[in-house]
């Protein structure tokens, strides 16, 4: 047994393995995604008038608050937990070879944009579908890790949000988490910029 390890027993505190949900589905708290598109609607308009693909639909948490915002949604995903089937396919991220929209709005799986590695599979191969506008929502560390300084040489950031309020994303006893909006846009001229949201 380790020092540490000896020390968190003997005050009582036993480290925690924290155990995802099968295709990391942890649906979308409402208020985060409509903060993010009444902060960045004329930026999506301006690649996406009209429609927005959801390419981790889940069971539509996400797309029912960019629909109120009058868009309409593609959704895809792995499983079908959408009711609203007649916009959803049933894909797999790596199965797109063409995109169906010209704006991306999803929480993507945790474990293909945080490989150990420094890569982002599932960021990189948006990039290879050449979708002009990407904002993805972010644990609040993701855009700092030293072994992505890589993928942001080659893909720099457009804008980040900073969430002013931490979000939860189950019923257990979990505790709630800082989130970012990270956006990566065609349209963006100069450095990262930095902005944050307030609960609305």
């Amino acid at each position: 047994m380790s020092q540490a390890q000896g020390l968190f027993k003997a005050t009582g505190n036993v480290s925690r393995q924290t155990t995802r949900k099968m295709y990391d589905f942890y649906p979308t708290p409402p208020e985060a995604t409509a903060a993010f598109m009444a902060a960045e609607l004329k930026h999506i308009r301006a690649h996406a008038p009209r429609q927005v693909w959801e390419p981790c639909v889940g069971n539509g948490a996400m797309a029912e608050v960019i629909r109120n915002t009058g868009f309409t949604v593609v959704g895809s995903d792995l499983q079908n937990r959408w009711p609203e089937t007649e916009d959803f396919i049933q894909r797999d991220i790596f199965d797109w070879q063409a995109r169906p929209a010209d704006a991306v709005i999803t929480n993507p799986p945790y474990a293909l944009m945080s490989k150990r590695n420094g890569t982002a599979p599932f960021l990189t191969h948006l990039m290879h579908l050449d979708v002009p506008y990407i904002a993805m929502l972010l644990g609040s560390q993701w855009a700092y890790a030293q072994n992505r300084k890589w993928l942001h040489d080659t893909m720099p950031m457009s804008r980040i949000y900073n969430i002013r309020w931490r979000l939860q994303w189950t019923k257990e006893k979990n505790p709630p988490q800082s989130h970012n909006w990270v956006v990566w846009d065609r349209n963006h001229i100069g450095d990262t910029t930095h902005h944050f949201l307030d609960k609305p």
